[in-house]
C-alpha cells in the first residue's frame, strides 16, 4: 500500500487497479517489469502465508475448544497437545490439497465469503444473546457501549438477512 501511495497514487491517481497485471502495469514505470512482478509476488506470497496460518490455527483452536482439547502454542507437543497439533497439520494438508484440485479458487473464495454473510447474523445473534444472558453482570456491556454495540450488531444482521434473498437468486 506505501509503494501504490508513493508512486502510482502520486503520478496516476485516478488508475484502475482491479487485477494483479492492472497493478503490475501501473508499477511497471517505476520498479521496471521485473520489479514489479517480484514486488507483487512476494506481497501476495507473504498475504496467503499469514492467511493460511490463521485460517488454520483459528480452525484448529475451535474444534479444540469444542472438544475439549488442550490447546496452546507454548508448549511442544506431546500426548497432551497431540490433538490440536495435528487438527492443526491437516487442517494445512486439507488446505494444500483443496489448491491441489485445480479447484477454481477465484470462485471457492466468493462463495466462502457468501457462507460468511449468511452465517453471520446467526452468530452475532448468538453472542448478543450469550452476553446477555450467560455472561456475569460484572461482565455485561453497560450504558452508551451496549447500545452502540448492539446497534452495529443488528446493523449487520439487518444488511446480511437483507442480501440473503438476493444471494440466493430470489431477488
Amino acid at each position: 500500500m506505501v509503494v501504490f501511495a508513493a508512486t502510482v497514487g502520486r503520478s496516476h491517481s485516478g488508475a484502475a487497479l482491479h487485477t494483479v497485471t492492472d497493478m503490475s502495469s501501473a508499477l511497471d514505470p517505476f520498479l521496471g517489469a521485473t520489479g514489479a512482478k517480484v514486488l507483487l509476488g512476494i506481497t501476495v506470497l507473504g498475504a496467503a502465508l499469514v492467511a493460511a496460518l490463521v485460517a488454520s490455527l483459528a480452525a484448529a483452536w475451535g474444534l479444540s475448544e469444542v472438544f475439549g482439547w488442550t490447546h496452546t502454542l507454548n508448549e511442544r507437543p506431546d500426548r497432551k497437545t497431540a490433538k490440536f497439533y495435528i487438527t492443526y497439520g491437516l487442517a494445512h494438508v486439507l488446505g494444500a490439497v483443496v489448491v491441489l484440485l485445480s479447484l477454481n479458487l477465484v470462485n471457492l473464495v466468493i462463495d466462502v465469503e457468501v457462507m460468511n454473510a449468511l452465517l453471520l447474523p446467526i452468530v452475532l445473534g448468538f453472542l448478543l444473546a450469550l452476553e446477555a444472558r450467560v455472561l456475569p453482570s460484572d461482565y455485561r456491556m453497560h450504558g452508551a457501549r451496549r447500545v452502540i454495540v448492539t446497534g452495529l450488531c443488528l446493523g449487520a444482521i439487518g444488511f446480511g438477512l437483507f442480501m440473503v434473498p438476493v444471494t440466493l437468486g430470489w431477488l
